[in-house]
């Protein structure tokens, strides 16, 4: 289990610090403007639904098809002093493990974009997010993939995610190129974080639009200067690549939970490392969706 600890530490530790000086990018220039419109209508039929199986010996995930037959509902999440999950709406089911659902204009709109870092061409367009579907046994369906790779002194992190907006017309929406950076002391122990989200410019076209989120977080340890260097870049754009599959996510069919990050010491499925009192989620022109 030497990889299962290693792996355990190096996750614990990186979610930990993020006290961090934010820096707007001087490279903004330039940043590709994407679009990826759906029409007024997002329709999705016979996609296969998987979960993420680890192998915590080598710490590799793989994809396994359910067959399952399950309820779902359309859910957008609502950031106040609390998370509220609407049911936005529409018809569907997972029959046999396969995903089918129709959805039009949803059944409420809210302003999309009141709040956050970034530039609205047109602060008064409304919308939804379809941020993933709610199953009839307590868990998630999310459009998401991860690759992750371990290696003796470190490891690398790929977070691919997806979701959907509908806007009730054509809106750019845009923010420049931003970084959080911290070098610090805890324990005898050097820490070097950088975050950086990259430039981002969508433009949102009446009906629904497909956006793409991607997370590589890299991090290696330097037992000579005793130094734990950890790198996250984020890039939002519009976009539903190949990459992505519908994964389920939560209390499962299947004997156990999937798709959650393995703890510091164990690397236990169903539990996540630790946060400290000290972390700040990283900044996202979304927020934490």
């Amino acid at each position: 289990m030497k990889n299962a600890k290693i792996l355990g530490i190096i996750v614990m530790v990186a979610i930990i610090g993020f006290t961090m000086t934010a820096c707007p990018g001087d490279d903004d220039e330039g940043v590709v403007t994407t679009t990826f419109s759906l029409g007024d209508e997002l329709v999705f039929v016979d996609e296969q639904v998987f979960y993420e199986e680890w192998d915590y010996e080598v710490y590799s995930v793989s994809l396994k098809s359910i067959t399952e037959d399950l309820e779902i509902k359309a859910i957008s999440i609502y950031e106040g002093d609390y998370y509220d999950e609407v049911d936005i709406g529409g018809s569907g089911s997972v029959t046999t493990g396969m995903l089918t659902f129709t959805i039009g204009e949803p059944d409420s709109l809210e302003l999309l974009f009141d709040d956050g870092p970034f530039t609205v061409s047109d602060p008064t367009v409304k919308g939804v997010f379809l941020d993933f579907f709610a199953t009839d046994d307590h868990a998630e369906i999310h459009r998401k993939n991860t690759i992750i790779s371990l290696t003796e002194t470190g490891y690398s992190y790929s977070d691919e995610r997806g979701f959907f907006i509908y806007a009730d017309k054509d809106v750019n929406i845009s923010a420049p190129k931003y970084t959080n950076s911290d070098n610090y002391q805890k324990d005898g122990v050097n820490y070097i974080d950088t975050y950086t989200e990259n430039a981002v410019s969508i433009n949102l076209k009446k009906g629904w639009n497909a956006v793409y989120i991607k997370d590589i977080l890299t991090s290696s340890y330097n037992d000579t200067t005793n130094t734990f260097t950890y790198t996250t870049i984020s890039s939002i754009s519009a976009g539903n690549p190949d990459s992505l599959n519908w994964i389920y996510e939560g209390p499962s069919p299947f004997g156990s939970n999937y798709s959650i990050l393995p703890s510091g010491e164990a690397g236990e499925v169903g539990e996540a490392a630790p946060r400290s009192s000290s972390f700040k989620t990283p900044r996202s022109i979304f927020g934490n969706r």
